[in-house]
């Protein structure tokens, strides 16, 4: 699906805030705490992402398209997607969701 520049901002930041909480639930589950998610998964490149947290969420705050993530988070955002998809199937087509 073509989109303008205001669905793809609305697709990413949808994408984005499941993708955050993916991703967080993953540490969640490797820490002592109150809060601690039983996960399935682990996260690709876990020790760089851990690592440059800050850069990685500043990436997907800009809400850019997928195929312009950092290597290292776009394996995340390839593992993620199934999962996206089956939640919200009406994005399978959206051009800012494909990987290149």
């Amino acid at each position: 699906m073509k989109e303008d520049k205001l669905m793809t901002e609305s697709i990413m930041d949808r994408f984005v805030g499941c993708l955050m909480a993916y991703i967080d639930d993953y540490y969640a589950s490797t820490r002592n705490g109150i809060y601690k998610p039983v996960v399935d998964y682990t996260i690709p490149h876990d020790d760089y992402i851990s690592e440059h947290g800050r850069e990685i969420m500043d990436e997907l705050r800009s809400l850019k398209p997928l195929c312009e993530y950092s290597d290292e988070l776009k394996d995340v955002a390839i593992q993620y997607l199934p999962l996206f998809f089956e939640e919200y199937p009406e994005y399978k087509n959206a051009d800012c969701l494909v990987v290149k």
